[in-house]
């Protein structure tokens, strides 16, 4: 049993506290779990008991005695069921099986102790157990107030009530593709959708003083996520706990007892774990293959992850964004239809500071390819960078759409995440019957072309005079962007912090000049041959 500490509150200054629970990483079977718990009862050594045993002995006429100290250890194996005296004669006593059973393990455990009784066994112990299914414990209620007379709320019911009928529900892993919007949730539903269910098993170690009630001196819970929790801790420091229990002083040890493993079995073990992890790496090396996807060289490959935020401060509601990534000349995907699209139709909110705010959340994905050779072919000794263009477009209930506005914004330089947002305009006209027509019927002046809200890419600038315009709202993008080149892998590792702060263009300058002047001197390699062959002839 290997065991891993995650969290230990024992911290026990006295005798009277640190009873609190440790809690362990389980990595072995559980099965192989052992604990050993030990009490000791103290004799009573105060002044007035020792006078009244005098005393008692004087009357008889026999010498005083002293009480004896009562101790007993047992070893348990997990979720072993150890008899207590009344338990033992109410189960083997049992004429109908039938009677006052109310789960399984019970029924079995009347057939075990009918068994034993028949042998002539008979429990003198004080330690018993009680195992996992042997009772119907309902749930731990933990009271928020201090008023003694709190009872579990309707929603703790109901929740408690839908965690026990979800332990063993086995449905359909595969998420579905139609009807993914459920108008009606029926109450099942919501309590299998909305509760994280962690199936544990309890064991639960008594004390026998003589009493009705039942004293339980330590609990054992295991969960399916492999912790093992153990209430009161382990006695790791020897020292007991001290129980006071009936006018009686009783010390308890509670120490882990399971087996290490011998050399010989750790390392086969380990061995075996080996092979294990080498299948599973073979396996997996044979589905995804020993090359890394590498763009070519001088070759930059940028992945971009962004998302269409939010939308505020626009004059009507019912928003969608029409979007398009623009392409500078040297900038190529492998997927055109990546590079515009439409969001859903979003209604706006009220926000935190009183605007109406439409959360769209709309995910936008591109692989694009910038090569560095082609800078020369196109004149320009600076490249551009690609450029998101919105237009904005509301539509109400009677299928009116109006322009609510234009906007563009370049792609960071830097790979990572950027939060950037976008101050959009529209075209205005000096008419009034324009603003009559926006209000009544719809549709506004808007640009014949969405790129010619942002800046050119190639050919002359294009000029914007005498265009009207007026500031609108504002859309919020996040960018997640990933660079990749083999440029990357030729930086000094030596100096890491000086090549993480060395800009990506200027890595992929120095492996493109690195590649032109091998070039240069294999064509020179070339030509010199082709000299030295020239001379033997002519000798």
């Amino acid at each position: 049993m290997a065991f891993e500490a995650l969290l230990n509150e024992l911290d026990r200054v006295g005798e009277e506290e640190g009873q609190g629970p440790g809690i362990y990483r389980c990595r072995d079977n559980i099965g192989n779990f052992k604990i050993r718990v030990k009490v000791k009862k103290l004799r009573q050594g105060s002044e007035r008991d020792e006078s009244i045993r005098s005393k008692e002995s004087s009357a008889v006429g026999e010498p005083p005695q002293e009480e004896e100290e009562e101790e007993e250890e047992i070893e348990l194996n997990w979720q072993q069921k150890v008899f207590s005296r009344s338990e033992f004669r109410q189960y083997a006593n049992t004429e109908n099986p039938d009677v006052e059973i109310s789960t399984p393990v019970q029924r079995k455990l009347i057939c075990q102790a009918k068994i034993m009784f028949s042998d002539g066994y008979i429990p003198k112990n004080r330690i018993y157990t009680e195992v996992e299914g042997e009772k119907n414990r309902e749930e731990d209620f933990t009271p928020c107030t201090t008023d003694t007379r709190e009872e579990p709320s309707s929603l703790l019911l109901l929740v408690q009530d839908g965690v026990r009928r979800r332990v063993g529900f086995s449905g359909s892993s595969a998420p579905p593709t139609r009807n993914i919007v459920v108008e009606e949730p029926t109450i099942e539903s919501q309590l299998r959708n909305h509760i994280v269910v962690r199936q544990t098993q309890t064991m639960y170690i008594k004390l026998d003083i003589g009493t009705p009630e039942e004293i339980i001196i330590c609990t054992v819970l295991y969960s399916s996520q492999g912790e093992l929790t153990v209430s009161p801790d382990f006695t790791w420091n020897s020292r007991p706990y001290s129980l006071e229990l009936e006018g009686s002083t009783w010390q308890l040890w509670i120490q882990h007892a399971s087996k290490t493993m011998s050399y010989e079995e750790s390392l086969k073990e380990k061995m075996m774990l080996n092979e294990v992890y080498a299948r599973q790496a073979q396996i997996q090396q044979a589905q995804v293959g020993d090359d890394f996807e590498m763009p070519p060289a001088g070759v930059l490959r940028l992945h971009l992850a962004a998302e269409i935020s939010t939308a505020e401060y626009f004059e009507y509601n019912n928003l969608r964004i029409n979007y398009i990534i623009t392409l500078p000349p040297g900038w190529s995907t492998a997927e055109e239809n990546d590079l515009y699209g439409v969001t859903q139709l979003c209604r706006t909110t009220c926000g935190d500071q009183g605007q109406d705010i439409a959360y769209f959340s709309f995910p936008i994905q591109a692989d694009l390819f910038f090569n560095l050779n082609q800078l020369e072919l196109i004149g320009a000794d600076i490249p551009s960078w690609p450029q998101l263009l919105i237009e904005v477009v509301s539509e109400d209930y009677w299928e009116r759409s109006r322009i609510e506005g234009y906007g563009h914004l370049g792609f960071p330089m830097l790979p990572g995440y950027h939060a950037r947002s976008i101050q959009t305009w529209i075209p205005i006209s000096g008419d009034p019957a324009w603003d009559m027509r926006r209000y009544f019927i719809g549709g506004t002046q808007e640009l014949m072309d969405i790129q010619e809200c942002g800046n050119p890419t190639s050919g002359s600038v294009k000029s914007r005079l005498g265009l009207g315009t007026r500031s609108s709202g504002t859309v919020t993008v996040n960018f997640n962007i990933i660079h990749q080149a083999k440029a990357f892998m030729l930086r000094n590792h030596g100096d890491l912090r000086k090549s993480t702060k060395t800009l990506m263009l200027d890595r992929l300058s120095s492996a493109t000049l690195f590649s032109r002047v091998n070039t240069v001197l294999e064509a020179f390699r070339r030509a010199r041959d082709k000299l030295e062959k020239a001379t033997e002839q002519l000798e």
